[in-house]
């Protein structure tokens, strides 16, 4: 793909700055007259749900001003780990344990876990591949430039197909480890984001990300919190309550994800001088202060695994947890709750004819009979965390943990098929039949399927989609989809369990359901579940949830926060009226959620954000701009999204700001390279002062509707 200048620059900016500037007083006048009849006095850009994504991106430009130096992943330091930002002892890197139990080290890292998290290498990545994305009508490549590898991307253009840029990152980090998919990472300034391709080993080629192959997809804008990194980097801190704001120390997931902090084992190591060798070789009457997890009940050694292989459509938590509260040794019930969500199905499809999530491991296992009839078994029966599986013994290795329990030796308890017959079938391979490879959610990549069970024959295409497959959810549903607890312990029917699925249906509806299930009776529906649970909860329950003996339940704030997003898709919903005495109702509650919010939340937390984003637009739709901008300064100095700097410019304009208002529009094309609104505005600036450089604003942004119009 050829490479092609952007149509504005910094320097050229600035040049139009100082032309403003010079000239304010004798075209403020017509300015202003412009914008009150090109926007109205309420325009600001609504959350997107469906909409083009509003988050963050990096083109690269020769002009744009330096990002801020940053030193290597592995080399950042901050004063304290997220993971542990609150207890000590401290943790101390893999590295360090390597040190002494160097034979299971080395035998660890040449696990896939050592490589979920590693620094980019053009030596390792393939480039010169280029992939044209259809729905969205973009191009883009994966280019080497030096050591550096980058991901390019360019918007086609009706109707010859110009290409626009819209993106052109260094790559910095690869998240995966290979075995199935390569994503990729890349940083502009603080944050940290995800391109929009991904590497997948079925079809040994780049295509688009998950979650990306649609129309309107996040292109270089999808920031990554301290969230997403949990299942893949070793240790990170946090700048304050922000989760897009953080450092990593550790890339890949390390020794103390399972044995806890180690800073105290390393002490007593150095003060009894056992510094070498392996652990079996010391004085086991040693306190060592470090977790060993063959110590552990059944409940506590599955939390090892299922803090990131129990994975569901939503995860919440309890009181202030996140993902990095956890400790090994915990159990993952008193910090997590996490739900699944069965859509509308067609009525005659089975069980196996659900797709498969990619890390819905636990919920499959513990639906097995071998499971359901054993005390002992876990991850750990047939997964070794310390060792690699070896090319050369797998099949055998398989066969040997099935026939611990299932042998001709065992009455009952063997395979009923002939030998004969079971070599021919599949070589004799308990697994192939009875944990078979199935598609999931993510295209081009089929895993092994946990429910250890008599499953029909079917087979995986190459697409990702089970050849088979008759499943499919209706065009508009009728009726809100079934909430599955796979972790919740608090007590069926009780007021912590309607409060706990109400607000997972809420985060479900907000963040991963399709069109169909936002209708305004679905939306309704949710609204009066969640306000119900939320007015069940008894005057004396203790708003912390910090008891010793305490039922894990969300939080009120995070419950408030979710119905204050549900009442934002209401509102937005096809059949309400913007001017409406019910839209007007429900901004104003709104409103009021979003105050106690603001008010009552820890710092930057993702409930703070949401609520900040709606007190700046209420203030936006009310006239008062000092108060708009004042709230929209605030939000892009908490995150990169280009609504942000795109409302903030509005916000400028109102209050004569043209400067600045210009440098926000600006910012916001930086970060979404096809933010057609953006270079409208512009456009609409500039008639006064270049009647060329306006036209051809007005032009791409006409240009930019058009490439993602149906």
């Amino acid at each position: 793909m050829p490479t092609t200048k952007p149509p504005y620059s910094i320097v050229a900016r600035g040049r139009v700055i100082r032309r403003v500037m010079h000239r304010a007083v004798a075209c403020w006048t017509v300015a202003m007259l412009i914008f009150v009849t090109a926007c109205s006095p309420n325009e600001t850009e609504p959350p997107a749900n469906d909409s083009p994504p509003q988050e963050m991106s990096h083109g690269r430009q020769s002009d744009s001003p330096e990002p801020t130096p940053k030193s290597s992943p592995a080399t950042q330091t901050a004063s304290r780990p997220t993971w542990l930002r609150d207890a000590e002892p401290p943790f101390v890197g893999s590295q360090a344990c390597g040190e002494c139990h160097r034979e299971r080290a080395d035998n660890f890292n040449r696990t896939a876990h050592a490589e979920s998290l590693r620094l980019a290498s053009t030596a390792d990545e393939v480039t010169g591949k280029a992939f044209f994305h259809e729905p969205s009508r973009q191009q883009f490549q994966v280019a080497r430039e030096g050591k550096q590898l980058r991901h390019q991307g360019w918007q086609l253009l009706p109707p010859d197909g110009q290409p626009l840029p819209i993106g052109d990152v260094a790559i910095e980090c690869v998240m995966g480890s290979g075995n199935f998919a390569k994503s990729y990472l890349f940083r502009d300034h603080e944050t940290w984001l995800q391109a929009p391709l991904t590497y997948y080993m079925e079809s040994s080629n780049y295509e688009m990300s998950p979650g990306y192959d649609r129309p309107f997809h996040k292109g270089f804008t999808r920031a990554i919190s301290d969230q997403c990194m949990f299942c893949h980097a070793g240790l990170v801190s946090r700048e304050g309550e922000n989760q897009q704001r953080f450092q990593i120390h550790e890339l890949a997931i390390g020794c103390e994800r399972c044995h806890g902090a180690g800073a105290e084992h390393v002490r007593q190591a150095e003060r009894s001088g056992q510094t070498t060798g392996d652990k079996q070789q010391a004085d086991e009457q040693q306190p060592w202060h470090i977790l060993r997890p063959s110590a552990l009940n059944r409940s506590q050694l599955e939390s090892l695994c299922a803090q990131c292989h129990l994975q569901g459509d939503v995860t919440l938590f309890t009181d202030h947890n996140d993902y990095w509260s956890f400790r090994p040794g915990e159990d993952l019930g008193e910090r997590f709750i996490i739900y699944r969500f069965k859509p509308q199905r067609d009525a005659n499809a089975g069980e196996d004819d659900e797709e498969i999530a990619f890390v819905g491991h636990f919920d499959q296992l513990h639906r097995s009979d071998c499971y359901l009839g054993s005390e002992t078994l876990t991850c750990v029966t047939c997964h070794n965390p310390h060792e690699p599986e070896r090319a050369e013994s797998v099949e055998q290795t398989r066969r040997d943990h099935c026939q611990a329990c299932h042998s001709e030796q065992q009455p009952h308890q063997e395979c009923t098929l002939d030998i004969a017959e079971r070599i021919q079938r599949n070589d004799n391979q308990c697994w192939r039949c009875h944990m078979p490879q199935h598609s999931t959610e993510v295209p081009h990549v089929a895993i092994t399927n946990h429910r250890i069970a008599i499953h029909p024959e079917r087979s995986t295409v190459a697409s990702g989609k089970p050849s088979n497959q008759d499943v499919t959810a209706p065009a508009t549903a009728t009726k809100l989809p079934e909430a599955i607890a796979l972790l919740d312990q608090s007590p069926a029917g009780s007021w912590q369990r309607k409060l706990n699925a109400s607000a997972a249906m809420a985060a479900w509806l907000q963040e991963k359901a399709d069109a169909s299930y936002r209708t305004p009776t679905l939306l309704n529906s949710a609204i009066d579940n969640l306000r119900n649970a939320m007015n069940a909860i008894p005057d004396d329950a203790n708003p912390k949830n910090d008891a010793s003996d305490r039922v894990p339940v969300v939080s009120k704030n995070l419950a408030d926060a979710y119905l204050m997003g549900l009442l934002d898709l209401r509102v937005y919903s096809q059949d309400m009226l913007a001017d409406s005495q019910q839209a007007s109702e429900l901004r104003s509650e709104i409103q009021t959620i979003a105050t106690r919010l603001q008010a009552s939340e820890p710092g930057a937390t993702p409930a703070y954000q949401s609520a900040v984003q709606q007190l700046a637009a209420g203030a936006s739709r009310r006239g008062d701009h000092e108060e708009a901008y004042r709230w929209y300064s605030e939000l892009v100095q908490l995150r990169r999204f280009s609504a942000d700097h795109y409302n903030l410019g509005l916000a400028c304009i109102r209050l004569k700001k043209l400067g600045e208002a210009e440098q926000r529009f600006y910012e916001a094309i930086r970060i979404q390279g096809d933010y057609a609104k953006a270079y409208d505005l512009l456009g609409r600036m500039y008639q006064t002062v270049d009647p060329a450089q306006a036209s051809r604003f007005g032009r791409l942004a006409e240009q930019l509707r058009a490439a993602r119009s149906p």
